[in-house]
């Protein structure tokens, strides 16, 4: 019995041994190490928190990418952007890119001497000019090399400004030849560890001279333990992990949500696009059509911004979304237009439109179930008084495309649609956007939610959505701007 219970025993330890060791992955990371103090500490606060192990090897931002080329992925890998021949390998899963944070480029000059301005691109381009002397990392050893020469040609002063500078190896031999007086300015990293003592720090550039670094974070396709593997990736780009960037002087990525009607999508990614490239945040869309972005913010499932086509009195009953935070980005007016090559009809005021409405012997729009495009022209019919007359001649089909179709066919004399860049069916001959008079033009509205989950960050979106800056844009998509 004695021997019995023995090997119970023994038995029982093997299993707990065993489990403890497969509770306990070894997870292992490629990291630049320009972020190393940012990493070890999030290393060592998510080995407490999972009770995983994690063995961090360090490299430049240069090296770090070779490595992967060269098919030495670790389980998590950091890159310093761009990386197009470690993707290119297959050693890491693309669909796994996880932006966990930013680098910014900054200034330095020597301890006491005057600081130059940097406030934006004209300031930072002035004084990049006027330089006697820069120092930089040589682009061959790392990245913020290769994101000055990014600077520099974003700024369009490459030829000026780059026989002037001395190519050195890492930053801190960049901030030394500044605190010597061997150099004027110092363009490297900002991080908390720009700390020479013969230097002073003027800030980091800002993103319209100097385009933020992404810090991207990729699993292997080889990874010992997946799960285990995703679990630090996601750590890292979580919230919990952004005051470490932020005390280290790294931008951490705030990811902001964003609801669309899909009519203006290509003018939307273009948009969403620049604001990205100008705070290094991101931000996910969602499209639906008119009709079906109003009900998805009635049933509570509003973005952290929410773009809406007028009228929405439903989703405004709701509280999902902050009714003082209505901000009018542009305006949407609907279209008149014929079969390619048919006579011009005459639209220049309300008294015209009513006359070519009336006399058409047939006209297709979208379905106002469907999209916003059909209830903004039951509104014109209404605000014309013709729509006894009218309503009964047209075709309700589901979608814009569909609508330019059905004219370009001949299946119907008049497209009734909305004025956007998307109306451009080759069969379609675009007479233009009718006058407010006849047409009230459609607000397109953002709205941030009650439940946003970076509210700074949606309020810049919407922001910089309403701004002069997006104006063109608009324009370029016969939207209307109000700026």
């Amino acid at each position: 019995m004695k021997h019995l219970v023995s090997l119970l025993m023994v038995a029982a330890l093997i299993v707990s041994s065993q489990s403890n060791a497969w509770a306990q992955a070894e997870i292992t990371l490629l990291s630049p190490n320009p972020i190393e103090t940012a990493i070890d500490t999030l290393v060592a606060n998510f080995e407490a928190k999972t009770g995983n192990k994690v063995k961090v090897t360090y490299g430049t931002g240069v090296s770090t990418r070779k490595t992967v080329a060269s098919g030495q992925a670790l389980d998590v890998t950091l890159l310093f952007a761009p990386f197009p021949e470690a993707l290119a390998t297959g050693n890491i899963v693309k669909e796994s890119a996880t932006v966990v944070a930013t680098q910014r480029l900054a200034i330095g000059v020597k301890k006491g001497a005057p600081k130059p301005d940097i406030s934006n691109a004209a300031a930072v381009k002035r004084m990049l000019l006027n330089a006697k002397s820069i120092s930089a990392i040589d682009p061959e050893q790392g990245s913020a090399g290769g994101a000055t020469l990014a600077a520099l040609e974003k700024m369009g002063i490459t030829e000026q400004v780059r026989p002037k500078i001395a190519w050195l190896r890492n930053a801190g031999m960049v901030q030394d030849a500044v605190a010597k007086g061997e150099s004027e300015i110092a363009l490297g990293p900002y991080y908390s560890e720009m700390r020479n003592p013969g230097l002073d720090v003027v800030g980091a550039l800002p993103p319209d001279a100097a385009p933020p670094v992404e810090v991207t974070g990729f699993l292997s396709t080889s990874a010992k333990d997946s799960k285990a593997a995703k679990a630090l990736l996601d750590y890292l780009g979580s919230r919990e992990a952004a005051p470490v960037y932020e005390a280290a002087k790294i931008f951490p990525v705030q990811t902001v949500s964003l609801l669309s009607p899909n009519p203006i999508e290509t003018t939307i990614n273009k948009l969403v696009a620049d604001f990205e490239a100008r705070t290094g945040n991101k931000v996910k869309v969602t499209y639906g059509t008119g009709v079906s972005t109003r009900k998805t913010v009635a049933d509570g499932q509003a973005s952290d911004v929410s773009l809406l086509f007028a009228p929405f009195p439903e989703a405004l009953k709701t509280g999902n979304i902050v009714k003082e935070s209505a901000t009018v980005i542009a305006r949407l007016r609907v279209a008149l237009a014929v079969k390619k090559g048919a006579p011009t009809p005459d639209i220049s005021n309300a008294a015209a439109v009513k006359r070519t409405l009336l006399n058409a012997k047939s006209i297709s729009a979208v379905d106002p179930e469907q999209g916003s495009a059909g209830g903004a022209a039951l509104l014109a019919l209404d605000k014309m008084g013709i729509t006894q007359q009218v309503r009964p001649k047209i075709t309700w089909v589901r979608t814009g495309g569909n609508v330019q179709d059905a004219v370009a066919k001949g299946e119907a004399e008049i497209a009734l649609g909305p004025y956007i860049s998307d109306m451009r069916n080759p069969g379609l001959d675009i007479v233009g956007a009718l006058p407010p008079d006849a047409a009230p033009p459609i607000d397109i509205t953002g709205f941030l939610s009650t439940s946003a989950r970076n509210s700074k960050e949606a309020k810049a979106l919407l922001d910089f959505l309403a701004s002069r800056d997006a104006a063109p844009a608009y324009e370029a998509a016969k939207l209307f701007p109000v700026r």
